[in-house]
């Protein structure tokens, strides 16, 4: 087959001008040859290049896995085991997305069935979902940011035990200190505080 021209290429591939553009600036397609006035020219191993990466994509491929494919394509020594190594890497992705796109649907279903249509919007269960979802979401963050504080808080006091220990006597009241501390970073109330320093919504 003769020489392409951009726009041929892509027409020939059914993906657009600036696809083979892209590919070129990725690096998925060679430094096309050029005519006097400039014109980018393709061959047929061009054609068959962009479909191969195509065919990559609509399987799910990424660009990055599709370059990789094609060099083990073209390699002497490669087996196909890299092939299969990374054919199951996208299937263990497929089904992360699968399991995630059925709790998206599971969550929906729940939603438009507690949803009455004829009630109006400002009673509708989907967009008050939708609008207390983030605001529970960043009260979420909070609640765990203040528990790793007292976390780390209740490690930073445990590790002055030993100093504690090396004292007179102290060895009690070392390990007294570092039980209310697991406490503390556990969220538990500490006896007598009322849960003023255990409670995670303490001001």
């Amino acid at each position: 087959m003769g020489n392409f021209k951009i726009g041929e290429l892509a027409a020939a591939a059914g993906v657009g001008r600036d696809t083979i553009r892209y590919y070129e600036r990725m690096g998925l397609l060679r430094e096309p040859a050029r005519t006097a006035a400039g014109y980018r020219l393709y061959d047929a191993t061009d054609l068959e290049r962009v479909n191969f990466i195509r065919s990559a994509q609509e399987l799910g491929f990424t660009l990055e896995q599709a370059r990789q494919l094609l060099a083990l394509r073209a390699s002497d020594t490669a087996h196909a085991q890299a092939v299969l190594d990374i054919t199951l890497a996208k299937i263990a992705d497929a089904e992360a997305r699968l399991e995630r796109l059925s709790d998206i649907r599971d969550m929906l279903r729940m939603l438009a069935d507690e949803c009455p249509g004829e009630v109006p919007v400002s009673d509708c269960p989907i967009l008050a979902f939708l609008t207390a979802r983030r605001k529970d979401q960043q009260h979420n963050k909070k609640h765990q940011a203040a528990q790793d504080e007292r976390s780390s808080l209740a490690k930073g006091l445990c590790h002055e035990e030993n100093a504690f220990d090396r004292r007179p006597h102290a060895g009690a009241a070392s390990r007294r200190l570092c039980n209310h501390a697991a406490d503390l970073g556990a969220g538990r109330e500490l006896p007598g505080d009322g849960g003023q320093y255990g409670s995670p919504d303490a001001a």
